[in-house]
C-alpha cells in the first residue's frame, strides 16, 4: 500500500491560455502494488493508484462596478485511476536500499470536480484513456518482521495529448495533457 502526495499541472496550448497564469494543484494520491519476479535486483511493479489532476488558473476579479479588483485562482480537479507497469532497479545494502523506477502508466479518466471546481467546459470530450511515461527514484528498508518500507519520489509524463483539437475556421489547436510529481511513503507486505 503507498499513500502519497500528488502535485499536478496541465499544459493547454490554446491561444487564450496564459501558461504564466497556470499553477500546481495539489492533493493525495494512494494504492496499492505488487512487484513481481527478482532477477539480479530487477523487478517489475504494477498495481491500481488513485492520483487526482488539474490546475489552478489565475483569474482577475472586478468590483460592482467592473474594474480590476486584483486577480483568484480558481482550481480544476480531474479524478484519474491509473495502472503502472514499472521496471525496477534496486541497489541492496544493509541499512536501506535505493532503487530507480521506469516504465509506462495507463491512467483512465474517471470524472471531473464540479461545483467550487473550476471546469474549462471540454472535459466530456476527453480521451478516457491516456499513456503516461513514469521514472522515479526510491529508498526502502526490509524489517525483520518480513515487510518493506518505502519512500519515493515519481514524475509523470503525457507523451501524447489527452485532448486535441483543431479549429479549421480559426487555425487554432487546442490541446490538453497533464504532469504530475509524487512522492509517496508505503509499506509491502
Amino acid at each position: 500500500m503507498k499513500v502519497g502526495y500528488t502535485s499536478a499541472v496541465q499544459v493547454w496550448e490554446h491561444e487564450w491560455i496564459d501558461q504564466d497564469d497556470i499553477s500546481r494543484r495539489w492533493g493525495v494520491n494512494f494504492g496499492v502494488f505488487a512487484e513481481f519476479f527478482d532477477y539480479h535486483n530487477i523487478s517489475l511493479i504494477t498495481g491500481l493508484d488513485y492520483f487526482p489532476k488539474g490546475m489552478g488558473y489565475e483569474v482577475e476579479v472586478t468590483d460592482e462596478g467592473g474594474f480590476p479588483d486584483g486577480t483568484r485562482t480558481n482550481y480544476s480537479l480531474y479524478h484519474y485511476l491509473s495502472v503502472p507497469i514499472l521496471a525496477k532497479y534496486t541497489v541492496e545494502r544493509e541499512l536501506a536500499s535505493p532503487y530507480i523506477l521506469l516504465g509506462p502508466r495507463i491512467s483512465y479518466f474517471i470524472s471531473y470536480a464540479e461545483g467550487d471546481h473550476f471546469n474549462m467546459g471540454i472535459e466530456d470530450m476527453w480521451t478516457d484513456m491516456v499513456l503516461e511515461l513514469t521514472m522515479g527514484v526510491g529508498v526502502e528498508k526490509k524489517l525483520f518482521s518480513g515487510r518493506t518500507l518505502l519512500i519515493e519520489f515519481m514524475y509523470s509524463h503525457e507523451p501524447f495529448w489527452q485532448y486535441e483539437a483543431y479549429n479549421c475556421m480559426t487555425e487554432e489547436n487546442f490541446r490538453v495533457k497533464n504532469n504530475t510529481w509524487c512522492i509517496s511513503a508505503g509499506m509491502g507486505f
